[in-house]
């Protein structure tokens, strides 16, 4: 399982427009402290009020309101979750706050800390006054914007909550002293003689509460206005309009009537008639919105109900309490059950006994908000079988729902469990043959010894009787004498090759990187030796072609080329000159090597013999042998991993194919000569 991860219901859009606002806010406020703090600097009176003749903002005013800006900046949502900056943020938040409540202090109790004009003098406010002091209501401004943005950055339980509170405080008292400075009406941003803000302090007030309000989207009042639900369109829409669209138009109004355009009467009339048509279209305009969005969710929860009744898979919605809150038919399809008589009882109780724990607690997993992949259970069917069911699920602990889709495994599970059983099965019957075929394997190597002996006397015996007492013996049992031997010496043979066979058996294969051409001239140079000393003489052609290097024991292959070659050898004895021909080609992605002569050849009715032990297609009054060798070339082949087989026509040549597996070839580096002859 892992950490689920779900659509977060907000407005990507307006994530981004509310993470824009914030850092603008911070950038304004910024921007407009550092224009009055230069007016202090450089004595220039209009950038201290703006409006000239009215109040100016103090340089502690403009200090403590640029600690905030800055404070803000760092408390931005994508820099505070590093800890160095979001503590930097709060410290210039608590800098802030700590000038403003000084000065309450110097108010309240009749201080003079020496904090009024410590970076700039005031000589234009007189004594009474207190020169260069920030004014009681601008302090409680920046002390609740500072208090704002301290929590905004703590990240304490409704941590979000406190700093909008704060900061709609200040917004509100900002937003008045803001309107007094519209409408003229100085009792909205004084009260008495010391208690009035100035204008670029209700503007930096302002923009500092938004930019608070917009810092968090996903959290608290910004949540309602970032989230993409239809209530939130509204807000969206009207509270902006609410919010500008009075003062404008009660402004507008109070000018027309200053200037004598129209009388109080027709101004109400006015005023009253913009507020129904602005307010009626900007309702229609939600409506019609929130209409068309209330169709498409309508017609999408057809389309989700139609998906979930026709949907083949179990998909089901259950409560934090363990009761199935929702099914679709496929439940009642599967097991029986009616869709009312499953949600009657917590779903525990139709799950098998054994599986009830783990279920139990993987639900306990999906209520923390992990997903659940692949997690398989038993439910009981109404007839009192079981079938088995694979989960993919996930929570919402929010609404405290589980939402899951199961498929139904039962069958999957049956098959495994045979094809388990079945590999049992295997495993024992390879277990038998491997034991079967070593003891096949000892009494062939302990038959094969134990006949030795015998052999030795009677050829012995035979030799002796020959040599000692031939002369006496008359050509009739000469013959016998001699065919006594001839058996003997054929049946040694027999045992040497039952000896080979089963030492390949037996033989762990011993993998080296090996020249397959240079194995081909070991086994033609043995040929020609052992035909010298037989005294045989004859023309024979060698086609050698370019064989490549192999991962193989070259012991074993060199047995299997010697083999082939000499059967070559011995099956082209009729012809008058031989033509033996070895070379490798690409086959279906795999490397196929070939031995192919110009001989007897054979019948391929009778090609399924050709490998078996003691088959002869030939008389042994025609060609010498035992029958063994092409059992020993299958054996070693197989060994390797790869198959051997033959093709031939009777009178006209055979040749014999084999592979050695895919990975154990590699190119051939050097060719070879294409035609050679020999004398042997």
């Amino acid at each position: 399982m892992r950490r689920s991860e779900f659509s977060s219901g907000f407005d990507p859009a307006w994530i981004a427009r509310m993470q824009t606002v914030s850092a603008v806010a911070a950038w304004l406020t910024a921007a407009v402290t550092l224009v009055v703090l230069s007016g202090w600097a450089f004595d220039i009176e209009v950038f201290k009020s703006v409006l000239p003749g009215r109040e100016s903002m103090k340089a502690n005013t403009a200090t403590a309101l640029l600690l905030c800006a800055v404070s803000l900046w760092l408390l931005q949502e994508n820099k505070a979750q590093k800890a160095t900056l979001r503590r930097a943020g709060q410290a210039a938040a608590v800098l802030a706050a700590l000038l403003c409540l000084l000065t309450l202090a110097e108010y309240v109790f009749g201080w003079q800390l020496g904090i009024d004009e410590l970076l700039f003098s005031d000589p234009l406010t007189a004594p009474e006054s207190f020169p260069g002091r920030m004014t009681p209501m601008t302090a409680i401004v920046t002390l609740l914007l500072s208090a704002a943005l301290f929590f905004l950055g703590s990240g304490v339980r409704n941590g979000t909550w406190l700093a909008e509170a704060a900061a709609l405080v200040a917004l509100l008292l900002s937003f008045l002293a803001l309107l007094g400075y519209l409408y003229g009406i100085s009792a909205l941003y004084k009260i008495g003689a010391v208690s009035s803000m100035a204008l670029p302090a209700a503007f930096s007030a302002a923009f500092l509460g938004m930019g608070v309000l917009a810092a968090r989207p996903r959290a608290g009042l910004a949540a309602i206005l970032a989230s993409d639900t239809a209530g939130s369109v509204i807000v969206r829409r009207l509270v902006p309009a609410a919010i500008l669209i009075p003062p404008l138009l009660t402004w507008l109004r109070m000018q027309g009537e200053r200037l004598g355009y129209y009388d109080v009467e027709f101004g109400a009339a006015m005023i009253a008639t913009t507020y129904v048509l602005l307010f009626t279209g900007l309702i229609l305009w939600s409506g019609i919105s929130i209409h068309r969005r209330e169709q498409a969710w309508r017609r999408s929860q057809e389309e989700v109900h139609r998906l979930f009744t026709l949907s083949q898979d179990l998909l089901c919605v259950a409560g934090f309490d363990g009761y199935f809150k929702r099914l679709n038919p496929a439940w009642e399809k599967l097991l029986g059950y009616t869709l009312e008589e499953l949600m009657a009882k917590p779903y525990v109780e139709f799950l098998h006994p054994d599986d009830r724990a783990r279920t139990l607690a993987e639900a306990r997993d999906l209520a923390a908000g992990q997903t659940t992949y692949a997690f398989e259970n038993r439910y009981r069917a109404k007839d009192g079988t079981y079938r088995w069911l694979s989960w993919k699920a996930h929570s919402i602990p929010g609404e405290q729902l589980i939402y899951g889709a199961a498929r139904d495994v039962t069958e999957q599970k049956q098959r495994a469990a045979e094809v388990h059983e079945l590999n049992d099965m295997l495993k024992q019957r390879v277990a038998e043959l491997d034991a079967t075929n070593k003891e096949l394997e000892a009494f062939t190597y302990s038959v094969s010894h134990d006949l030795r002996a015998p052999l030795r006397h009677m050829d012995g015996f035979s030799r002796i009787l020959e040599e000692e007492y031939g002369a006496q013996l008359d050509a009739t049992a000469q013959r016998y004498l001699r065919r006594v031997r001839e058996g003997a010496r054929h049946m040694g043979e027999l045992v040497d090759d039952l000896l080979s066979l089963s030492r390949v058996g037996r033989q762990e294969l011993r993998r080296q990187v090996t020249g397959l051409n240079s194995l081909v001239e070991e086994v033609r140079g043995e040929l020609r030796e052992l035909a010298e000393q037989r005294g045989v003489r004859r023309e024979v052609e060698w086609r050698i072609g370019q064989l490549p290097f192999a991962d193989c024991d070259p012991h074993l292959m060199k047995q299997v080329f010697a083999n082939l070659l000499s059967n070559a050898v011995k099956y082209t004895r009729p012809r008058p000159r031989a033509v033996i021909e070895i070379g490798c080609r690409q086959q279906e992605g795999e490397t196929v090597f070939f031995v192919r002569d110009n001989g007897v050849g054979f019948s391929m009715k009778y090609a399924d013999k050709l490998f078996g032990v003691f088959q002869r297609l030939h008389r042994p009054e025609d060609f010498e042998g035992t029958g063994v060798g092409l059992a020993t070339v299958q054996r070693i082949i197989h060994k390797h991993g790869g198959r051997v087989w033959a093709e031939a026509e009777l009178d006209r040549g055979a040749c014999f194919y084999f592979t050695l597996g895919p990975a154990s070839v590699g190119h051939p580096e050097s060719p070879a000569p294409a035609a050679v002859s020999m004398q042997p």
